[in-house]
């Protein structure tokens, strides 16, 4: 029986034409998966900036809320309005 082999010749050089396109289709694709990524996996710094924004406004908030309360609860010892002065006397 006649057997058709490739050479050794043709495996080199499929071997070479395969890596020559594989090589920079692989970094190519390695370099869109990173910069997707990162585009999808990290925040950008204005968002970053903007959260912490917020985060500064609302504990503003709190401490806005806390003097107030202790203003309120001052006022209602002096006027004698608050629920503890039944209590106290």
């Amino acid at each position: 029986m006649f057997v058709v082999q490739p050479s050794q010749f043709y495996d080199k050089v499929s071997a070479f034409y395969i890596l020559l396109t594989a090589i920079p289709a692989a970094a190519f694709i390695f370099c869109h998966i990173f910069s997707v990524l990162c585009r999808n996996l990290f925040d950008s710094p204005e968002k970053e900036y903007e959260k912490m924004l917020a985060i500064i406004h609302m504990e503003a908030e709190k401490a806005d809320f806390r003097l107030k309360q202790l203003e309120a609860r001052r006022l209602m010892r002096e006027r004698g309005d608050g629920p503890w002065y039944h209590y106290e006397h």
